[in-house]
């Protein structure tokens, strides 16, 4: 009988046995990670109904795919990545309007163990999200927005070094925040400048 956790070599029996087609195993792995996969799926989703659907999609997924089990090393990360795909694609199919906030998510960067795979995997995504948006700002308001927010400097040392003046700045600054909080929207729809300027101390 498997232990109720599952480390190392229990972790790497339970993921073999249920590879193997063993439903009592299945089971058992159901039970013990289904609350870490409801947690996973809620960060994306925001609305316990759409997560007990969502969840039973994923481990049924798990269950289709179980032949690749034994070639998972980090299962916290695995059921994290799988987690998010299917709340995502159930977004996308669902049209949802609700979506985790981003000051849920940033429990994972503020209170999360600093080496919980799913904090990690979070930081890197929304890291990856923000700087793709950033790069595709217009060429001024990017330079300002780095400069301001990325390098710390002040309103007179960007205008000074940009040759340009302080109104100036202010108003490509504008522009950058507006099109960075609509660019991101569409992944967090609930995000605040608030909680936007505090994810940006970590970027």
């Amino acid at each position: 009988m498997l232990m109720m956790k599952t480390h190392g070599e229990d972790t790497h029996l339970l993921l073999k046995r249920v590879s193997a087609d063993d439903g009592d195993a299945f089971r058992f792995f159901y039970n013990l990670y289904y609350k870490d996969v409801f947690r996973y799926a809620y960060y994306f989703l925001g609305n316990k109904e759409s997560c007990r659907e969502v969840v039973s999609n994923i481990f049924f997924s798990i269950w289709k795919s179980r032949s690749l089990l034994t070639k998972v090393d980090n299962l916290e990360s695995y059921l994290f990545i799988v987690s998010r795909n299917e709340s995502l694609r159930f977004r996308q199919q669902q049209y949802l309007e609700e979506a985790v906030s981003l000051d849920e998510l940033t429990f994972s960067l503020e209170h999360a163990a600093p080496d919980s795979p799913e904090n990690d995997l979070l930081y890197n995504e929304m890291n990856s999200t923000l700087s793709d948006i950033i790069q595709n700002l217009p060429d001024r308001c990017r330079m300002v927005f780095i400069l301001s927010r990325l390098e710390g400097l002040e309103y007179s040392q960007i205008a000074q070094r940009m040759n340009l003046t302080e109104s100036t700045v202010r108003v490509q600054m504008k522009i950058a925040i507006d099109k960075i909080m609509v660019a991101l929207r569409k992944y967090y729809p609930h995000l605040t400048l608030a909680v936007f300027f505090d994810f940006i101390s970590f970027f």
